[in-house]
Order: C-alpha cells, then structure tokens, then sequence
C-alpha cells in the first residue's frame, strides 16, 4: 500500500535531517513511527478496559507499600 502526505517545507526538512541522522531512509522510520503509535493505542485502549473490568468488579487496589505489610515482604536481600 501506497499512502501520500503532504508536509510543510520546514516539517520535511526536520523529518529528512532526523533520517539522515538515524542513517536509514524516510520509508523505514515513518513506518517505524506509525508502528509505535498504533501499538500506544493498542496499550491505551486495553488499559482503559483493563481498568473499567477491575473497577466493575469491586477489585480494591492498594499501594505497592501497603501490599508488601500485608504480604509480609521486606526489602531485606
């Protein structure tokens, strides 16, 4: 698949020079970015349902120092 944008001349010269930076070409880091922020909204979007199934069913959370009293963990080695 094929997809055109269009850039101002000040965004395509930022966007050439941190290729050129990077040492690799425009195809490969636009992908690359397009990659990391699908898989953001990935992550986002389970967090949120992530979230809403732990508050739907009753689940108290507590704070990671609250969890080691109750456990009984130290931070002794």
């Amino acid at each position: 698949m094929s997809i055109t944008i269009r850039l101002e001349k000040e965004e395509e010269e930022i966007l050439r020079g941190i290729v050129e930076a990077k040492n690799t070409n425009m195809s490969v880091y636009v992908r690359a970015l397009i990659s990391e922020k699908i898989d953001e909204e990935i992550d986002r979007e389970m967090y949120k349902k992530a979230v809403k199934v732990l508050e739907d069913s009753g689940t108290e959370f507590v704070s990671w120092e609250e969890a080691k009293e109750e456990l009984g963990i130290t931070d002794e080695i």
